[in-house]
């Protein structure tokens, strides 16, 4: 089981950008299917991109493991429809 973690206000600004509230994060890490691709290490953590298809759109969660010694606590810091860019390198397995 996943806990997710997220900053309220950013939330609220990813509701209105994106129209995804971060709960549905769920969803996409429940997905046995999701691609789990490491983004970067910025503001003193790692990030990592979760991408699963859902309503034939390709979606994406970025996030971080704020405790190290537990991946079932989740930080969601973005979740939002893929670009065309990321969609590409996703269906060709191209991580640059």
């Amino acid at each position: 089981m996943i806990k997710l973690d997220f900053d309220p206000e950013k939330q609220k600004h990813n509701i209105r950008t994106h129209k995804l509230d971060f709960s549905f994060a769920e969803h996409i890490f429940a997905d046995s299917l999701a691609v789990l691709v490491y983004d970067r290490y910025e503001g003193g953590e790692h990030r990592w991109h979760l991408f699963s298809w859902v309503g034939g759109k390709l979606l994406l969660c970025v996030h971080s493991y704020p405790d190290p010694d537990d991946e079932g606590r989740v930080r969601v810091i973005s979740l939002r429809e893929a670009t065309a860019l990321e969609r590409r390198r996703h269906e060709t397995a191209d991580p640059d």
